[in-house]
């Protein structure tokens, strides 16, 4: 009886302690899936060098976030300027390749434009410009407007005085 009470001690605590040790297998496994998602998701919405998403490009630019990642943000050009520059001679860099190569030395990413793209940038540059054609047109129509006043204004004073002369050179 002893020995059938601690076999079947030892293994329902057995089961407990394995039951637990795959609980947290499982859980670790699911939190690296879930991590393994969110990056995957990352790297198809959003773009590797400026880190501007999907969306700000399918709807501001007309090639859109495929056209963007494979034209003017090609990981790929950003790693050939890098061995490029190690191997061209420092000696022949120009400016910018020297302060790239700096940066590059010093593990720097400033150099990178992170946060920008020149195709949306001109988008909302032209947006800008627009804008303040306008702000300016209705600008304009406002003085235009202030000065057919001022000369309403004036033409009615100058009727009035030249009609105060006549009536005071007939008396």
């Amino acid at each position: 009886v002893r020995f059938i009470y601690d076999i079947s001690f030892f293994a329902i605590i057995i089961l407990i302690l394995f039951n637990i040790l795959f609980g947290i297998i499982i859980d670790t496994f699911a939190s690296l899936r879930d991590s393994k998602q969110r990056i995957d998701d990352d790297l198809q919405n959003n773009c590797f060098i400026c880190n501007i998403g999907r969306e700000a490009f399918d709807r501001n630019t007309d090639g859109g976030f495929e056209n963007h990642i494979k034209n003017d943000h090609f990981a790929w050009n950003f790693i050939y300027y890098i061995a490029y520059i190690r191997v061209k001679n420092p000696l022949e860099y120009n400016g910018l390749e020297s302060i790239v190569a700096q940066k590059v030395h010093k593990l720097e990413i400033d150099w990178v434009p992170l946060g920008s793209a020149l195709v949306l940038q001109n988008k909302f540059d032209d947006e800008t410009i627009e804008e303040k054609c306008v702000a300016g047109l209705d600008f304009l129509a406002e003085q235009v407007e202030k000065l057919h006043t001022r000369m309403d204004k004036w033409e009615a004073d100058h009727k009035a005085i030249s009609t105060l002369k006549g009536s005071q050179v007939a008396a």
